[in-house]
């Protein structure tokens, strides 16, 4: 009898080990993000890696890298990406085209400057008068904001926007004097900042409306229709893998020292050049706000423009 008893315990407890080691599987995820060298994404998903964010919420998260946003959504469009990293004013292009993108959550602030060659006469905004500044691709984000501030300071004739391409292709433009500047975030241009190879003339953000969406968590629309636990447990990892970069910042710059090879000082400055929501939350009237730039200036067709409820869902994040 004893060794009965015996037997049943040990199959019961193999049972269980069993079932807890499947309930304990990690669901995978493909997550993605627009920019393999923007410190901000990379920041995110290396601190969701290396700090556990994705293994507490029970997440295998397969990570990807484009070369910009129109990769990525073309990526969405594929279905090889479930989720992932980029900037609202991509998003609402894409959604325009017909990709069927979604914000599950606002990722939050990415400064952008315009960027003059150090030794460039130019000292104030109003002397880019005629000036020659690279973007990193037409109609992508760093040429729309580009554009805006053009428009602000009534040079729109007069500023002359070029593709730069890459990064390193970019940097041998502007140090070869065939780009006057260009426009970026921070993070990106801490190296030649470090170098007195260039140097900020003006920060876009004073020339955005208030209320402003720069970065998103985005999804795949029938990916959040199918996977909504999936999702909420992605949204989590990342808005806990931002709050942990906000709370301890010197592991971001110790990141961001090594990565761009940088002192100190310039680490925090590329870090102090962003900010990660809180709380994820999506604001209608930024949304609107960036949905109008966007018709303003002919990056959405009127045609084709969607109702900006359809743009983003709250659920995640309520």
């Amino acid at each position: 009898m004893a060794r009965s008893l015996t037997s049943i315990f040990l199959v019961l407890a193999v049972a269980l080990s069993l079932t807890a080691g499947h309930s304990l599987a990690a669901d995978k995820l493909k997550f993605a993000t627009a920019i393999k060298f923007n410190p901000f994404y990379w920041l995110i998903t290396a601190a969701a890696e290396e700090k556990g964010f994705w293994k507490r919420n029970g997440l295998q998260a397969e990570v990807s890298s484009f070369r910009g946003g129109a990769a990525m959504h073309r990526g969405f469009a594929a279905g090889a990406v479930d989720m992932g990293l980029t900037g609202t004013a991509g998003v609402i292009r894409s959604a325009s085209a017909g990709v069927p993108v979604l914000v599950v959550a606002d990722l939050g602030r990415q400064d952008f400057y315009i960027w003059i060659r150090a030794d460039s006469p130019i000292r104030k905004p109003e002397q880019l008068k005629g000036a020659k500044l690279g973007v990193n691709r037409f109609g992508g984000l760093s040429h729309t904001l580009g554009r805006v501030v053009a428009k602000s300071l009534g040079l729109e004739k007069d500023i002359k926007f070029i593709a730069g391409g890459s990064l390193r292709e970019e940097q041998a433009l502007v140090q070869t004097g065939k780009l006057d500047g260009v426009i970026a975030a921070f993070a990106p241009k801490a190296a030649l900042k470090h170098r007195g190879v260039i140097r900020v003339v003006l920060s876009v953000r004073d020339y955005l409306p208030k209320e402003w969406s720069d970065q998103a968590v985005v999804a795949r629309k029938d990916f959040v229709e199918k996977n909504p636990d999936l999702v909420k447990r992605g949204v989590k990892a990342v808005l806990e893998s931002g709050r942990f970069i906000s709370e301890d910042p010197d592991w971001a710059i110790r990141k961001l020292e090594k990565a761009l090879k940088v002192p100190r000082t310039i680490a925090k400055e590329a870090l102090a050049g962003g900010a990660y929501s809180k709380d994820g939350r999506i604001s209608q009237k930024a949304m609107k706000n960036v949905l109008a730039l966007l018709l303003e200036y002919g990056l959405v067709s009127k045609k084709k423009a969607p109702n900006v409820r359809t743009l983003y869902t709250t659920k995640f994040t309520q």
